[in-house]
């Protein structure tokens, strides 16, 4: 993974340097500030996509300028993500506009000349012809570009399985690697191998499992398959803090126990006392099969609106996702008798052409970092709204 170029990305993109009234910088200078010395010099010489990037405000040109970097790098070994989304993302960019990418990375005056101001590679008229032959195959073998791609890390639990999933079919020859679970508070679990779920960092603070009866657990207590709340005490002063996120134990490495991040804990929805959580929806859409579902309150109706990807299902399709959604909602028993009283109308279908980009958009306009944004599985009836509305 360390043998060539790396792409990584940690800080947000396209948001304007920050300091506190005491003059403390927000954030860092590059993401390999993250890292401290010394290797974040060692790090700077390998990064595929130049530090430049992060002063860019510009969304689409700070787009460009990363897919041209990263298109002009022949020996790219590791990429690091927060959500895989945002990495299928860049490439459905990188697909859509490769002429003009491969245009710059070609040294097309006219081309560059929209990149003013901006470092950019030597021109390699090779690496651009190798570009276009993958992005306009149907296949669109992303490998063939990067064939040194040793590692990807992004988040592979809850909803981002499906998208890392995606990761592993078109870099067939590259590890993926989880994330494990990060939270604000403290790190909570890390990857040791590639075969099983991360393992609990028990030096990150002291934790408690909480079971569905209320019943506490430390974590030589827990049980396989079961399913916890976290507590966290931290030596920088939180205690017994809930931050709000469900694990399923899956197994042991010694007196560590393994842990799967399932969803976020606490009521999300409740029309009429079906109280759905988001861990449980996502179960609810795993059975799908789908890619990209997302289930909300439907708006000016008593009932839930299911949206998919448009390009993922067909009209009849996705009305049989929905049926499938209507059946597994059921067994939560509050929803089944909310639906057998009228409660409750049945699940909505609602088909939407590239969902993830509008849930992108709407993530930047609410400050949200870009590599952050993720996709919940349960939604409020705004942002079905929101999703339904923008194919206007």
């Amino acid at each position: 993974a360390f043998d060539g170029r790396s792409y990584w990305s940690i800080s947000p993109a396209g948001r304007a340097p920050q300091r506190t009234p005491s003059g403390h910088l927000i954030g860092m200078p590059s993401d390999a500030g993250y890292f401290g010395e010394p290797h974040a010099s060692r790090l700077l010489g390998r990064l595929a996509v130049p530090v430049q990037a992060g002063s860019i405000r510009d969304m689409a040109q700070w787009r460009r300028f990363t897919l041209v970097h990263l298109a002009a790098c022949t020996d790219l070994a590791l990429i690091s993500v927060w959500s895989p989304t945002f990495l299928t993302e860049l490439l459905q960019s990188l697909r859509r506009e490769s002429e003009v990418i491969a245009a710059i990375v070609r040294g097309d005056t006219h081309a560059r000349s929209t990149m003013s101001g901006l470092p950019l590679p030597l021109p390699n008229s090779l690496r651009a012809a190798r570009l276009i032959e993958v992005a306009t195959t149907s296949a669109c073998d992303w490998q063939a570009l990067w064939p040194d791609l040793a590692l990807i890390s992004c988040w592979t639990h809850a909803r981002a399985q499906p998208w890392a999933n995606e990761l592993r079919r078109v870099f067939p020859r590259a590890r993926l690697q989880g994330k494990g679970l990060l939270a604000t508070e403290a790190l909570v679990t890390v990857p040791i191998d590639f075969d099983g779920d991360p393992v609990l960092a028990p030096e990150s603070g002291f934790f408690e499992f909480v079971d569905d009866r209320g019943g506490i657990r430390l974590a030589h207590e827990v049980e396989i398959d079961s399913e916890y709340e976290l507590l966290l005490t931290t030596a920088s002063g939180l205690y017994r803090y809930a931050i709000g996120d469900r694990v399923r134990v899956t197994g042991w490495i010694e007196a560590t126990p393994r842990l799967r991040f399932i969803g976020r804990s606490g009521v999300q929805s409740d029309l009429c006392g079906e109280k759905l959580v988001d861990a449980f929806v996502a179960s609810v859409i795993e059975a799908t099969g789908l890619k990209f579902g997302m289930l909300g309150a439907s708006p000016g109706s008593t009932g839930y609106v299911l949206v998919v990807d448009a390009q993922e299902a067909t009209l009849h399709m996705a009305e049989v996702h929905a049926a499938t959604v209507e059946a597994e909602l059921c067994r939560n028993p509050q929803y089944a008798y909310a639906r057998r009283l009228g409660q409750l109308q049945p699940v909505a279908v609602r088909r939407v052409c590239d969902p993830i980009a509008a849930w992108m958009r709407r993530g930047l306009r609410r400050g949200q970092r870009l590599g952050d944004i993720k996709v919940p599985s349960l939604a409020t009836g705004e942002d079905v709204e929101m999703l339904v509305g923008s194919q206007s």
